[in-house]
């Protein structure tokens, strides 16, 4: 279930929302929905990637997937015993 919220634009961005809505054939709800959840997705995905890069710890890729792999080796050599 929806619930009506108020947005508040500038006229000049209302007006392109309104434009592109249109020529796309959907609504500006739609239009701004779709926005609004990809430039929040956009947003995870560069806190993700922020806290990875911190861990990593200047690692090369080659340097992550040996240590990974090692580990799942470890794991499974546990599980085993």
């Amino acid at each position: 279930m929806q619930t009506e919220r108020t947005l508040a634009l500038e006229q000049e961005l209302w007006d392109r929302v309104g434009q592109v809505a249109r020529d796309e054939g959907k609504t500006v709800d739609e239009l701004t929905s779709e926005a609004l959840k990809r430039d929040l997705a956009r947003r995870e995905t560069q806190r993700i990637r922020g806290t990875a890069e911190a861990r990593r710890e200047g690692m090369t890729d080659a340097q992550i997937e040996r240590t990974v792999n090692q580990a799942v080796q470890d794991w499974r050599r546990e599980r085993q015993r």
